[in-house]
């Protein structure tokens, strides 16, 4: 006797795609007299992999469908807007290949090229086109009237891909962040990912408060400057200077009849310009900027600052002559991933040393934060430096400290983060000996530098000025010998939770990476790995832990860490941890291990628009940073990895003496 049926078992997993099938046609019986294949597109690409182009590019999508009856192709947006084809913006688009002269902003999206002719099913194909373009701010009321005690709210409209960083400034240039009085805030657009709104709001309204402000974006290619000024209404008086009723401003409090110039220099009667050099009523557009347009009393027009568009252009067919057939070129040696699993590692030779405390923390680096933005300078090369302590150092905040390329001689120190963001250095430590090269370190009040011209490392003494020297081995000095592909460091010095370490490269022979282990008080090396690493192939390095990561690039916005190498075990780690240098010029980087962040750090700037507010899993987690300089911007990285501590002695293949491996002679 039958059972009763059981429960539905789990799903299968999906099976493999069919064969594309043909399809035939028989009419009335008769034979087969044609073959009807449904279309298709070869080739790959996917939708998420961008093409990136430059505002006044021209560009060609190219869609090349196959089947029979011959297929047409048409171009429509997937977000269903229109298609702008020069003075007209259709719908649609049919043509296998769709050329965009002179592109703008509002080309950027999603286009889906659909072939169909008849035989189902039909063929797809996606392409993302992303426009770059320097910031352009837009200030729909640039002046804005108030009176004492109440509020004014100024507003910037922002264009910009790369995503730009936005802040305020006042008169003064000082960088605006929310208080009580002052509430800072960058919104968004919801549709079109490069537009957003900078909003600032001033309350309970003083003196003081009145007078310009700047609305500024920053981006990788521009920074655009904007002009917003809040002015007293008619009927209120204000004080120094400032306007009364239209027509009249005011000198301490007093105010002059209408069409009368003050004495400080205001407006005259319509037409005319004072002494001083000010215009009035009909010239009042030099106030602002003789190059900008001004729009006329009453208009909504508004003010506009950075560049415009271009003019849409007509679409054409053959756009450019056809390409040039290059040469079959030969196949390329293997790159970065082919080293990783093939390192040779030893001793360097010639040099024994007495090894190194075993390290008490074990850990790994599994994510970098976004970047957090601090400050701007002019200067594309430089270094900034939070103060690594020791666990037995002074418990005392640590300070902050820059050097510049062009002042070689100098070191600047500041008290604290808010007066490094000002630029107001506490004290300028005047060197024994000059620097060269970014990548310094400030390690329990001492700074070690590489000195200029040399295979010396430096050791300076902050509080003391005594000053001491180490001799690298076999590091050479020229410009052919930069230890990365970008920048101009010989030697880049480390800092992590087991002392000092110094990253070199061997010259002329295979560009072999050398790792030192220096005791940071004697000076003394206390073991160094050569390791078969081409440095002149990476951007940067960083060790942490004892674990040393390469980063693939540092010119490239959106690169990544795949090489970690714990030099404690001689072991290649497997990683795979996305990295940004949203300048595309980092020329510094650091990792520093006693400094904590949790949460939001650096500025707390609401209107950062890479945005920089820090994954849920850097919120919850303490973590350590990572400093760079990035075409003249210092910004910090917070970095998530898993901690392990261990108690007591570490086996014997965690030691200090590692057994030689590669002898170089």
């Amino acid at each position: 006797m039958t059972g009763p049926r059981g429960r539905r078992g789990m799903d299968g997993d999906p099976g493999s795609p069919g064969a594309p099938g043909i399809s035939t046609w028989r009419v009335n019986n008769t034979a087969v007299r044609e073959l009807l294949i449904p279309p298709s597109i070869p080739g790959y690409s996917r939708a998420e992999d961008p093409l990136l182009v430059r505002e006044g590019d021209h560009v060609r999508l190219r869609c090349t469908a196959a089947g029979h009856p011959p297929p047409k192709v048409v171009w429509r947006r997937q977000d269903g807007g229109a298609i702008a084809t020069g003075r007209w913006k259709d719908g649609s688009v049919e043509s296998p290949v769709m050329n965009l002269t002179h592109v703008r902003r509002d080309h950027s999206g999603v286009y889906r090229c659909e072939a169909f002719n008849g035989v189902p099913p039909d063929a797809y194909r996606s392409y993302r086109l992303e426009v770059q373009f320097e910031p352009y701010l837009k200030v729909l009321e640039w002046k804005v009237g108030s009176h004492n005690g109440s509020s004014a709210r100024l507003e910037c409209a922002v264009e910009a891909h790369p995503t730009a960083e936005t802040h305020w400034e006042d008169s003064m240039g000082r960088r605006l962040v929310t208080t009580d009085r002052v509430v800072v805030r960058y919104e968004p657009d919801r549709h079109v990912e490069w537009r957003g709104r900078m909003t600032l709001m001033v309350v309970d309204l003083r003196a003081t408060d009145y007078g310009d402000y700047h609305c500024i974006a920053r981006n990788s290619l521009a920074i655009t400057r904007g002009l917003v000024s809040i002015y007293g209404e008619t009927g209120r008086c204000c004080e120094t200077g400032r306007c009364c009723e239209t027509g009249r401003c005011c000198e301490t409090g007093r105010c002059c009849e209408t069409g009368r110039c003050c004495e400080t220099g205001g407006c005259c009667e319509t037409g005319r310009c004072y002494e001083t050099g000010r215009c009035c009523e009909t010239d009042w557009k030099a106030e602002i900027g003789s190059r900008l347009f001004v729009p006329a009393t009453g208009t909504t027009a508004g003010i506009s600052y950075g560049p415009d568009p271009p003019e849409y252009s007509e679409l054409f067919n053959d756009l450019c002559p056809p390409p040039t057939v290059c040469p079959i070129c030969p196949t390329p040696p293997s790159g970065n991933e082919g080293q990783h699993h093939c390192l040779n590692i030893g001793q360097l030779a010639g040099r024994s040393y007495e090894g190194f405390q075993n390290r008490s923390q074990e850990c790994q680096v599994s994510a970098v934060g976004k970047p957090v933005f601090h400050r701007h300078t002019n200067a594309s090369y430089g270094s900034w430096m939070q103060e690594a302590q020791s666990m037995s150092a002074s418990e005392a905040p640590p300070h902050f400290y820059t050097t510049d390329p062009a002042s070689s001689f100098s070191l600047l120190e500041f008290t604290d983060k808010d007066t490094f963001r000002r630029n107001q250095h506490h004290k300028n430590h005047t060197l024994p000996y000059p620097f060269t090269g970014n990548s310094h370190v400030v390690y329990n009040q001492t700074f070690f530098y590489h000195e200029r011209n040399s295979s010396n490392l430096v050791r300076y003494e902050l509080w003391s000025g005594v000053a001491s020297k180490l001799r690298l081995p076999m590091l050479a000095v020229d410009t052919s010998n930069f230890l990365y592909s970008s920048g101009q460091d010989y030697i880049d010095l480390s800092v992590d939770e087991n002392g000092l370490w110094a990253i070199y490269g061997l010259h002329n022979r295979n560009n072999n990476t050398v790792v030192a282990k220096i005791d940071p008080n004697s000076l003394k090396i206390e073991y160094s790995w050569n390791i078969s690493l081409s440095h002149q192939k990476f951007g940067d390095m960083f060790i942490t832990c004892g674990v040393l990561y390469v980063i693939n690039s540092t010119t490239q916005k959106d690169t990544k860490i795949r090489l970690a190498f714990d030099l404690y075990t001689q072991n290649v780690r497997e990683v795979d941890i996305d990295f940004t240098n949203p300048f595309q010029h980092t020329t510094m980087l650091g990792y520093n291990p006693h400094t904590k962040v949790s949460g939001r750090t650096g500025t707390s700037l609401t209107s950062l628009v890479f945005i920089m507010d820090i994954i849920n899993d850097f919120c919850r987690v303490p973590a350590q940073e990572i400093y760079s300089w990035d075409s003249g911007n210092q910004l910090s990285y917070p970095i998530k990895y898993s901690t392990e501590h261990v108690d007591g002695r570490t086996s014997s293949r965690d030691r200090g003496r590692v057994p030689s491996l590669l002898d170089l002679g």
